[in-house]
């Protein structure tokens, strides 16, 4: 296994719960489990400790840091409300007319006016813009399991302006459930079949 495997592997099991905050973690058990020599595990603890999900303690070892305050997620928050509509702002002022021009003619060319609306993260790159098109007058439902937010109080936030502003909020098997309207039809069947291969979890038997 290559250092790069052990860093992945020991951050993915912090971020899973594998190890909760407060666990101590012993790099020479950890090297056992992921049987590889104490120094790719402690390299991988030492970049941890840079990213602050681990804490180094001194005369102790490594431990997983203790989960922030809610007041450290409410000033991240507000510092991320301030930042960030400012530079979707500038982003959009620099770039090319014609790149927003292009993407605007192609919706209107649809002739539509229901939007179906996701974006990467929805505090910033779905509220925005499902707000703007609502206030075009467009019907927009914003499918909130195809995106998502760093933080839980800027997705409940977010979730909370595109409502105030008219947004329908929705889920992907919701959305499919609409579209489909006769499960009988061609179409529904495509989107049955759609709707159990790669949105709803496998059926246990």
């Amino acid at each position: 296994m290559l250092p790069e495997q052990v860093y992945e592997l020991l951050k993915e099991q912090i971020i899973d719960r594998v190890y909760g905050p407060g666990d101590k973690l012993n790099i020479d058990a950890i090297a056992r489990e992921m049987k590889v020599s104490s120094t790719p595990v402690r390299e991988a603890l030492a970049r941890l400790v840079a990213e602050g999900l681990v804490a180094a303690v001194p005369y102790v070892g490594f431990a997983v840091s203790p989960m922030p305050t809610r007041k450290y997620y409410e000033d991240l928050y507000t510092f991320r409300n301030l930042l960030e509509p400012w530079a979707a702002a500038e982003a959009a002022r620099w770039r090319p007319s014609d790149v927003i021009d292009e993407i605007k003619a192609a919706v209107e060319a649809t002739g539509r006016k229901n939007l179906i609306m996701a974006g990467v993260t929805t505090d910033v790159c779905l509220v925005f813009p499902a707000i703007d098109a609502v206030a075009e007058g467009y019907k927009v439902q914003a499918v909130m399991d195809a995106s998502g937010s760093p933080f839980e109080l800027s997705e409940d936030m977010s979730r909370r302006r595109m409502q105030d502003a008219g947004v329908v909020l929705t889920a992907t098997n919701t959305m499919i459930a609409e579209l489909a309207q006769n499960w009988g039809t061609p179409n529904g069947q495509k989107l049955i079949q759609l709707l159990f291969t790669d949105v709803l979890p496998p059926i246990q038997s």
